[in-house]
This record gives C-alpha cells, sequence and structure tokens, in this order.
C-alpha cells in the first residue's frame, strides 16, 4: 500500500483541517473548480439548520476560531496540500498499511466467518487484516503479563479467542451498507459470478479477500477506513486495560466474591459493550471464570457505589425490618468490580410485596438524591431484593437555561424537580408523530411494545439481492426488572399500595432526621464522580447509527454537517455550545460523549478531563 495517496487525507476532520492549514500562508490560489466545489460545501453547511437562522453560523466558525472567507480558503485547498502539512502519515494510517503488509489472507474466509452464524459473515473479509494485526497485538500483550505474573486468571493460550470473538458485531454495523452498496456497483460494472444470487454474493465476498481489491474499496471511502482501525485499536487497548487489571486484582476479587475458594478460576467468557460505549471504547463487562464465579467490570470510578452502599447501611439500621441487600464491590480509582446479579424468582406473594415496598423506598431515596434515568436496565429483580446497578446519574443537574414561558415548558420545569423524572416510575418516552411512545421505566417496561421508529433491517441478506430496508420492529426489553412468581411476571398494579408503603415510610424516615441525613449525605457524595445526561443518550446513538451511510463516509466534511444536528437544541438552550466541541470529538471517535461533574461542584468534565467552568447555578447538593 503507498502511503503517498492524498485520497486517505478526507478522512482528517475539519477541526484538524483548519488547525493543520493554518499553520502557515497559503501561497498557491486555488483552482476555479476546487473554490466551487468549497462554495457549494459552504452554501450548503449554511443552509443547514440553525446555521440559516440569526448569528448560528458566526458562532459555529468561532468555535473553529476561523473567518468565513478564511474558511472558503482552506477549504479550496486541494487534500496534496493537506497530506503536506503531516510531517508522517497520521497514526491509524500508518496502522493500516502495517495490517495489510503483513496480513496472510490464506485463511482469510474462515477467520472472517468465525465469529458469524449467518453468510453475512463474509463480508468481514474486509476487516480481517485489522482483527489479524490487533489480536497479534493482544497476543503481544497477553505475553507480557504472563512473564509479569506469577500466575494469571486465564489462559495466554486461548484468551485471545474469547476476546476478540464478539468484535465481529461492531465491525458489522459499520461495514455492512456500504459493501452492500458497492456489491450492487460491482454487479452493474463489473457481473458477479454465479448461477444463484448466494453464489454471486459470495463471488463478491472473494474479492473482499484480495488485499488489492480491498484495500482500493477502503480508499474510496476513507473514514470508514479511519474508524475501523480506531475501532479495532480501541478494542485490544480496552481488552488488555482489563487483563492487567484483572491479573492486579485476582486476590482482591477472591477476597470479595469468592473467599471460600482457593483462587477466582480462569476467565472463560467476557461479555462486553453492555451499555455505552465511552472514553476509548470503554463499558461495562461481564467475566465469567470456570470456577462459576460472575463478576461485573466497570471501565469508570466507583466510589458514588461505595458511598451508596454506606447509605444504604444507615436506612438499615433505622427500618431494618425491610433491609436492602448491599452490593459486595472492589473500587479503585478509576475503575472497579461489582458483584453480579443474577435474577431469581420470588417465592411467596409476601416476597413480591416485600420487592415493591423496597422499590418504593428506592423511590423516596433516590428523590432524596436528585436521581435521574433509573429505567428497567438499571434493575435486577433478585428474589424480593430490587437490585439498582448503575448509579452514576445521582444528584442529577439540568445543563444550561430552560425558560419559562408557556404552560408547556412550566410543566417541564415542575417536571424535573417531580419524582417522575428519577425514571423508575411508568411513563412513556421517545414518541413519534403518531403518538407511539414506549415504558423503560424501572417500574413498568413490559417486555415487547410497538416501536416508535423504523429499524435498519436486511431483505434477503446473503445474497447479492440484498436491501437494506427500514420497517418498524417491536422494540423488546433485555432487562431482568420485573419480580417474578410462579414463572409468571406479576401485575404491578396489583402492588401500588406496597410502594406506596415503602416511600412514605422512607420519606418520613427521612424528613425526621434531615439534618443528620443531609450532612451524611454530603460526607458521602460531596467528592464523587457523577454523570450530567446534557442531551438523551439516544441522540448520541443515532447520530453514530446515521454515520454509517455511505456518503457520510468519503469524506469527514458530511459527517461533520450531520453531527452538527447538535447545534438545534442550541436555540433553546444557549449553553449546550460549551459542550459542542467535546461531543464532536467523542462522536468522531465512535463514543457515546460523556459530561461529569461532582456534586459538589458547579463544574463539568469531559470524557477527556477538560473543565468546563460554571456550567450549573447551583450544584447537585
Amino acid at each position: 500500500m503507498s502511503l503517498s495517496s492524498p485520497e486517505w487525507y478526507a478522512a482528517v476532520s475539519l477541526t484538524e483541517r483548519v488547525a493543520r492549514l493554518r499553520k502557515q500562508n497559503l501561497s498557491t490560489p486555488p483552482s476555479e473548480q476546487a473554490l466551487q466545489k468549497a462554495q457549494r460545501y459552504l452554501a450548503r453547511w449554511r443552509a443547514q439548520t440553525p446555521f440559516n437562522q440569526s448569528d448560528y453560523f458566526a458562532q459555529r466558525l468561532a468555535l473553529l476560531e476561523v473567518r468565513e472567507d478564511e474558511l472558503l480558503d482552506l477549504l479550496s485547498q486541494p487534500l496534496d496540500t493537506l497530506q503536506h502539512h503531516f510531517e508522517a502519515p497520521p497514526r491509524w494510517l500508518q496502522q493500516l498499511d502495517d495490517a495489510f503488509q503483513r496480513y496472510d489472507s490464506a485463511d482469510w474466509a474462515a477467520q472472517a466467518r468465525q465469529n458469524q452464524d449467518d453468510r453475512l459473515g463474509g463480508l468481514l473479509a474486509i476487516t480481517s487484516p485489522l482483527v489479524q494485526a490487533g489480536t497479534a497485538r493482544l497476543r503481544a500483550g497477553v505475553r507480557a503479563l504472563a512473564a509479569e505474573h506469577d500466575t494469571v486468571p486465564f489462559d495466554p493460550r486461548s484468551i485471545d479467542r474469547i476476546l476478540m470473538a464478539p468484535i465481529a458485531n461492531g465491525l458489522m454495523t459499520m461495514v455492512s451498507r456500504i459493501l452492500v452498496f458497492e456489491m450492487q456497483l460491482t454487479a452493474l460494472n463489473r457481473p458477479l459470478q454465479g448461477d444463484t444470487p448466494e453464489a454471486r454474493f459470495d463471488d463478491f465476498v472473494q474479492r473482499l479477500g484480495d488485499k488489492t481489491y480491498a484495500l482500493e474499496l477502503l480508499r474510496l471511502y476513507p473514514v470508514l477506513a479511519q474508524r475501523l482501525v480506531t475501532y479495532v485499536d480501541n478494542w485490544v487497548s480496552v481488552r488488555l486495560e482489563f487483563l492487567r487489571r484483572l491479573c492486579a486484582d485476582q486476590a482482591a476479587l477472591r477476597a470479595a466474591f469468592a473467599p471460600q475458594r482457593a483462587d477466582i478460576g480462569r476467565l472463560v467468557a467476557l461479555k462486553g459493550d453492555l451499555g455505552d460505549r465511552h472514553r476509548g471504547g470503554r463499558s461495562v463487562m461481564i467475566a465469567r471464570f470456570d470456577s462459576g464465579l460472575q463478576v461485573v467490570y466497570k471501565p469508570k470510578p466507583m466510589q458514588v457505589d461505595v458511598a451508596f452502599q454506606s447509605l444504604l447501611g444507615w436506612f438499615n439500621a433505622r427500618q431494618g425490618e425491610r433491609p436492602f441487600r448491599q452490593a459486595r464491590l472492589v473500587a479503585r480509582d478509576t475503575y472497579g468490580w461489582i458483584e453480579f446479579f443474577e435474577t431469581a424468582p420470588c417465592q411467596s406473594e409476601a416476597e413480591v410485596a416485600r420487592f415493591y415496598w423496597r422499590m418504593g423506598a428506592y423511590l423516596a431515596i433516590l428523590y432524596s438524591l436528585d436521581a435521574a434515568d433509573f429505567h428497567a436496565e438499571n434493575i435486577i429483580a433478585v428474589g424480593e431484593q430490587p437490585m439498582l446497578i448503575d448509579l452514576e446519574t445521582l444528584f442529577h443537574v439540568y445543563f444550561g437555561d430552560y425558560p419559562v414561558e408557556n404552560a408547556a415548558q412550566a410543566a417541564e420545569a415542575r417536571l424535573r424537580t417531580a419524582v417522575l423524572k428519577i425514571g423508575m416510575l411508568p411513563q412513556k418516552i421517545w414518541g413519534n408523530k403518531d403518538g407511539v411512545a414506549v415504558d423503560v421505566s424501572g417500574l413498568g417496561a413490559p417486555r415487547r411494545q410497538p416501536a416508535p421508529r423504523k429499524t435498519l433491517v436486511w431483505d434477503r441478506p446473503g445474497t447479492d439481492e440484498m436491501r437494506a430496508k427500514f420497517e418498524f420492529v417491536d422494540f423488546e426489553m433485555q432487562s431482568q426488572h420485573r419480580p417474578v412468581l410462579n414463572g409468571r411476571e406479576v401485575e404491578l398494579g396489583q402492588y401500588a399500595d406496597a410502594i406506596y408503603a415503602g416511600f412514605e415510610a422512607t420519606y418520613r424516615l427521612i424528613a425526621g432526621q434531615r439534618a443528620a441525613y443531609a450532612a451524611l449525605v454530603a460526607q458521602l457524595f460531596a467528592d464523587v464522580e457523577v454523570r450530567i445526561l446534557a442531551r438523551p443518550t439516544q441522540l448520541y446513538t443515532m447520530l453514530l447509527m446515521q454515520a454509517n451511510h455511505p456518503d457520510l463516509q468519503r469524506d469527514s466534511l458530511p459527517l461533520n454537517q450531520l453531527f452538527d444536528k447538535l447545534w438545534l437544541d442550541v436555540r433553546h438552550n444557549p449553553k449546550l455550545k460549551q459542550l459542542i466541541p467535546s461531543e464532536m470529538r467523542d462522536l468522531e471517535r465512535g463514543d457515546v460523549p460523556l459530561f461529569t461533574t461532582r456534586p459538589h461542584s458547579r463544574h463539568a468534565w469531559d470524557s477527556q478531563g477538560r473543565q468546563i467552568d460554571d456550567c450549573f447555578e447551583l450544584s447537585g447538593l
């Protein structure tokens, strides 16, 4: 592969292009054709809402620290000019080159399909060089760990298969739309070989296994190439980090979760991508060992979990007839481990009633802590004990200003201080224009519901006739938040009195010891890290899914326009503008943007640790 081709530099983000091209004066005037192309792009960008209103486009340029005439000149520069502003090829491009140079394609078909049960897995042949290079880096890291520690809680000979197998799902999401589109183009220009649709699909897959063909295809979609390299690189880095932490903490994990055993056993499965990916592809993972032990790994500070367990101890000492189960955990500075809760049925009506009494009590506790986002997937029913498994949104503060100029805004303002905002009470959200919405609440959330939005599905997959369609597919909850009695989920409405009783008793306990409780909460939680939900997470995930469209993978500029949809809400909440540079950077890396704060602070921090001053009128406490 030649790194000299300037087409690869179309993947460079707008922010980086501006920064690099401004470093020196551009002495060569652009061609008329290049100038016209830049003018068309700028016109489309300006016509995008809200940049066609007020001074929003000027605000957008201010974030880039560039004037409009200067930007036009910069955008008019050819890619080879941009390339010359790099002393060396970008790291991702060097990694791509190295992976394809070293790749042995003799067994590419077997490698491409090993993680997919259906015929679509063959499309992953285009990613095989990257996966092979990532696997080699993982093996090198495993060898280093095995040499560093006397014992390691995994088999160094097979751990790469355990850790790399699930990568196929994310890669397939990224490449499938582009490759199906390219298969259709190929069928028009260079007819695929085969007598059946399946055979012609296999012929296209065969072509993807050719390194030269695959690389030329990626050169047409340099943004995709960059995203694939980043995804695999992050995947390997995150799993090596997990293994290092597992090795370092194996004694602590045995003491906390398996004190009756000599060791925790060997890792036999790692279920990842549980929840959103933040901070370079990190997400919650469940580790399973051959001893039977399962542990949840969280790559984020868990001091809030430690504090909450202490708070539950305070309540247990005062209303001990229905004690809360306190979770066992091991907390480090930037990550931690917590016990795995396996759902279990209730054995009697009395246990179900106690389950819902505790849910009511949790409502009161969470209300006192200004909690939010306690939806169904954050609760697991373990017999009569509801277990809260994600506490990152305690002391939730709203980002920005919310005017109250009409009845609807007044209602929204009331809801922001109501019990309903916790997300545990049944409520419909994500509605469409036809009134279809879903309930994902911690107390409601039926297992299957009509979906308010269409989902991409494949028609005739595994053939050269496959097409993308968008259809309404029922929304299915994978959570285990509802108690089960006699093999059936119980009816929530039958236990409303238990919920009310738990809420009232706990609320009265808090109110009766207000000063002591407030002092304890401040002592426990003042400096723990909590998350800010500046925007609905669904917005970020929708943008990341839309980013897989072929038209957005040839050049970073159209992708920049997609992510500029973040500006739509700036019209109603101007403070959101402060977050956009951080949001754009995270989205460009394939991450869900993350912002955190501390309950005693009025500042926020982005995923890279950059402090954003004075975001809130009042702190969470």
